[in-house]
């Protein structure tokens, strides 16, 4: 088996890299519309899909096309880390837990590997999600709100400290369940697809069999995890935008007293529709990147 970079590990870093790129780049505006539902601290409640169209055409009216990939540049550079990141340190987490058991990784190590990736990943991409979170609920028309990436570092490091790069975090690493519940759920789907091959002679899952593994393995996910991610977006968004609570407790008390228990899963409507095409994309291309690299073979010769 070959490696593209002369490590498996980087190799997987790469491949998540780059199809976490592709999707967001395509995705990005219902992103967009999921973190401003999130972050509305209103009691109206929200049809899925209906709720998302009108947002879209709302944006689009009121802000143009530009609107609709308003920070689009700090959520690529979170998704291309995020992804590059977790697909390292998942398969680095993977390879010492097998080493050290010596055994077949089950369920409760592949939730352990998930874990540790996720919590390291969260750690140093924060500052990023809350730079993004605070471009993409800014509107058109505010007049302070950011020009770039640089100019919002910038002025909330200015304005608020170093502190302000780590808002949300707690609720943040409470969603690295998010990443441990999808990573598990799709590890033993294809345990179970390969071993259910192996006992009926059929071939190796294709493509479109692990694009319908990721899938369903992000719903379940995306459903689960959604109060935390709301709260981190409450408390990552600007005081005129929803974060004005002092802390996850206060978010959390004042979510549920004012906008109820539904409250906590706003904005679950254009994730699920998000989530879907993204995890598709991100996953099939992931998938076929691996194998690319791993059939890779330098020419005799090469240095």
């Amino acid at each position: 088996m070959g490696t593209i970079s002369g490590s498996k590990a980087t190799d997987q870093a790469i491949a998540g890299c780059l199809s976490g790129s592709f999707s967001t780049a395509t995705l990005h505006p219902l992103d967009l519309i999921k973190t401003r539902f999130q972050v509305d601290a209103s009691r109206l409640p929200r049809r899925a899909l209906g709720g998302t169209v009108d947002a879209f055409r709302t944006i689009l009216r009121s802000e143009g096309w530009r609107g609709l990939y308003r920070g689009v540049g700090p959520n690529l550079l979170g998704s291309s880390m995020s992804w590059g990141l977790y697909f390292y340190w998942y398969e680095i987490s993977k390879t010492w837990i097998q080493s050290e058991s010596g055994t077949q990784l089950g369920t409760s190590d592949y939730l352990l590997a998930s874990t540790a990736a996720g919590l390291a990943t969260q750690f140093l991409t924060n500052p990023i999600w809350v730079v993004k979170t605070r471009m993409v609920t800014q509107r058109a028309t505010d007049a302070t709100r950011y020009r770039s990436i640089i100019d919002a570092v910038w002025r909330m490091y200015r304005s608020e400290g170093f502190g302000a790069f780590y808002k949300g975090m707690v609720p943040a690493l409470l969603g690295v369940s998010h990443g441990a519940i999808q990573f598990t759920i799709y590890e033993e789907l294809k345990g179970f697809r390969r071993r259910w091959g192996q006992e009926t002679m059929n071939a190796k899952p294709g493509p479109v069999e692990y694009v319908l593994m990721a899938a369903l393995s992000k719903i379940v996910a995306t459903v689960a995890t959604s109060p935390a991610q709301v709260l981190r977006a409450r408390l990552q968004a600007q005081p005129e935008y929803g974060g004005t609570y002092s802390s996850l407790s206060d978010a959390f008390v004042k979510l549920l007293r004012n906008e109820g228990v539904r409250g906590f899963w706003k904005g679950l409507g254009p994730n699920i529709l998000r989530v879907l095409p993204s995890t598709m994309l991100t996953f099939g291309m992931y998938e076929w990147l691996v194998a690319a690299f791993a059939a890779f073979e330098p020419k005799k010769g090469r240095v």
